[in-house]
């Protein structure tokens, strides 16, 4: 994925993982708060969109958590 498919992709609601450390990440946009969960935990509220690497994150797809 390049920048502007993980910025449409937040902004269109779907979840981005981001498998490029040791822990997996998951990042939902909702109105103006960023969401972030760390492998199974629970979601907590953010406010920034973190810095990702593009060419690590992809779109999380239906039923696969």
């Amino acid at each position: 994925m390049n920048d502007r498919e993980v910025l449409q992709a937040l902004l269109d609601g779907k979840v981005i993982v981001d498998e490029s450390s040791w822990h997996v990440f998951y990042y939902k946009l909702i109105k103006d708060r960023m969401y972030v969960r760390i492998g199974d935990h629970m979601w907590g509220s953010n406010n920034r969109i973190p810095e990702l690497e593009s060419s690590h994150v992809r779109i999380l797809e239906e039923g696969e958590e």
